[in-house]
């Protein structure tokens, strides 16, 4: 009998201290699981601003993408324009060379009062400086070129209008006034002086094939022209503009053997050392 109310007190009292025990770890495992939330809380808080990043980096990836096809484009638009350059170089080079010798082959066929008709019928604001060249070379191949004469006042006038509209950088009409005074006095001795500001208007506009044409007629008509030691240095910077190095070295050094004591040779040395 002892025996079993001794079994009843003791189970009575593990049914107590489990009772009493039972709260203490609900609350335990309460503030464990808010502790759990509250630190994946904080971690998926930190975790948003290196999300935000990688998007970012992402997106400058791709922007960086899209500028190096513009560039790649760029590039290669720039290599057609070159080469297209090159191209009208060498086709405008064959076709003065063509035009040298049809002059040539013509000139014992020309007549005194055909060539004076040549002058007279030459188009007025040619956008070309092919036309006005054409003109003296054929006169120079037949043998009856003319000593240059001295300006009229009308000639001066017109030469002065045409330079004051450089001055003016009115360059458009500066160049057709200057066609229209080479066609009009070929044999004047301001057309070597027409031609080299032609030139350099060429040179400013940029239109360095054009400019090249009009510094070969100086240098090749006009040889004594007080203006054809500047336009030979002005021929090899052009050559050199034009990525013609070889060209551009072959004039610059004829300036210095040519006119020596002139103001180019100076300059011609100058540029030799820079190339």
């Amino acid at each position: 009998m002892k025996r079993i109310l001794s079994l009843v007190f003791a189970l009575s009292f593990i049914d107590s201290a489990i009772a009493q025990s039972t709260p203490a770890f609900q609350a335990t495992s309460a503030q464990s699981t808010a502790s759990s939330s509250s630190k994946s809380s904080n971690t998926s808080t930190q975790l948003s601003p290196t999300s935000e990043l990688l998007f970012l980096v992402e997106q400058l990836q791709q922007e960086v993408q899209a500028l190096r096809g513009i560039v790649e484009q760029q590039e290669y638009q720039i290599k057609q324009l070159k080469q297209q350059g090159r191209d009208r170089y060498h086709d405008l080079d064959q076709r003065l060379l063509k035009l040298k010798e049809s002059t040539s082959s013509a000139s014992s066929n020309v007549s005194p009062h055909l060539n004076g008709a040549t002058y007279t019928s030459a188009p007025s604001g040619a956008n070309t400086v092919v036309e006005g060249a054409a003109a003296l070379t054929a006169t120079s191949a037949a043998g009856l070129a003319k000593v240059k004469t001295e300006p009229s006042a009308k000639q001066q006038r017109e030469y002065q209008q045409a330079y004051d509209l450089i001055k003016q950088k009115k360059y458009d009409q500066a160049v057709d006034e200057l066609h229209k005074f080479i066609a009009l006095y070929p044999d004047s001795d301001l057309a070597g002086n027409a031609y080299y500001w032609l030139g350099e208007v060429y040179l400013v506009m940029p239109k360095f094939e054009q400019a090249r044409q009009a510094f070969t007629v100086v240098v090749g008509s006009f040889p004594n022209h007080r203006k054809a030691a500047d336009a030979m240095f002005k021929l090899g910077t052009t050559y050199h503009r034009l990525d013609n190095l070889k060209d551009a070295k072959f004039y610059l050094t004829e300036v210095v053997k040519r006119y020596p004591e002139s103001s180019a040779a100076k300059l011609a040395k100058e540029y030799i050392t820079k190339l």
